[in-house]
């Protein structure tokens, strides 16, 4: 599916707690495949087709929003693993995605991804749009 892997950035501080929930260098990333956008974060993965994606933000994540896997207000589904700068996607139609181990599947109307250069995947991620 991908021909462009972009990686989760990792806090050094709470990258040691995230390793818990698998979130580490080889398992958390994002894909940008010929239809749609993979997100590896440790134990839980999501898909998101391109035409379900309305606008693609660059936006900063405080740390008081917390890392890891972030259910967050007006309905975002956070994959965090570092503050500074994330990509948030704004998805035209709510999207299940899937929490944890026990598979609970939320309805989620934006994605935060904190990968490691957000500027140039959002850029990468908007000509696929």
């Amino acid at each position: 599916m991908s021909d462009a892997r972009y990686p989760i950035r990792i806090s050094a501080v709470f990258g040691l707690l995230l390793r818990l929930i698998k979130v580490k260098k080889d398992t958390a990333w994002v894909e940008l495949g010929d239809d749609g956008l993979h997100i590896e974060y440790g134990y839980v993965a999501a898909d998101v087709a391109y035409d379900n994606i309305e606008e693609v933000v660059v936006r900063h994540w405080p740390s008081l929003y917390g890392f890891g896997l972030r259910v967050g207000p007006k309905q975002t589904m956070g994959y965090v693993a570092a503050s500074g700068n994330v990509v948030w996607l704004v998805l035209k139609e709510p999207q299940p995605l899937s929490v944890g181990l026990r598979k609970l599947t939320l309805q989620r109307k934006q994605i935060a991804v904190s990968v490691a250069d957000p500027e140039a995947f959002a850029e990468a991620l908007r000509l696929r749009l």
